[in-house]
């Protein structure tokens, strides 16, 4: 998890002139172009490396040849805020206070949307291990899938969940909007 004054950093930030620069796995990686030194993962545009997922049977490189742009996960939109967004949702940077329950916060998982590194949905969701996810983007997967998400929490624990186990919760949003308050947070965007 990445602190910026106190506050998570957003999935993309408005500092910099480099995309992946600007994004979360720019600032943890040692990418060119970043702002910070990194923190020892690796991100290699197009190349295997810390964001790639060895479960996953599609590798990174050019989307319009059916490969992952950007890298095998996606962090969560709903949480964590974006610079650039318009939707009031996607505005707000939250600080620690505002995140309640850690343990069930989500803030990184396996991803399936093979153009982007933002999630908004338990449909973006990868769920490749243990099973098969056959899916090319995030298309409607009720029985379509047998594998498992793994998820990264707020508090660093990590656990796997199908998306049968996801849907208990009544909503495709609700386990992305769970252990935080919602309504709070710095709007960047207002």
């Amino acid at each position: 998890m990445i602190i910026t004054s106190g506050y998570l950093r957003p999935i993309i930030s408005s500092m910099g002139s480099n995309t992946v620069g600007r994004t979360w796995f720019g600032t943890l990686s040692d990418y060119p172009l970043n702002y910070s030194s990194g923190y020892g993962l690796k991100y290699n545009n197009y190349k295997e490396g810390s964001f790639t997922c060895s479960g996953s049977k599609v590798k990174l490189g050019n989307y319009n040849n059916g490969l992952y742009s950007y890298i095998h996960y996606m962090s969560n939109n709903r949480l964590t805020g974006r610079d650039n967004s318009t939707t009031n949702a996607y505005t707000r940077w939250r600080n620690l206070a505002a995140i309640y329950k850690p343990t069930v916060a989500v803030y990184v998982a396996d991803g399936i949307y093979r153009s982007s590194y933002v999630n908004t949905l338990i449909n973006y969701f990868g769920y490749r291990h243990g099973g098969s996810d056959n899916r090319i983007g995030p298309s409607v997967i009720a029985g379509t899938t047998t594998g498992r998400a793994n998820i990264v929490f707020v508090d660093g624990h990590v656990s796997s969940t199908t998306y049968q186990e996801f849907l208990i919760s009544g909503s495709k949003y609700l386990p992305l909007d769970a252990g935080f308050y919602r309504e709070q947070g710095v709007d960047m965007n207002p």
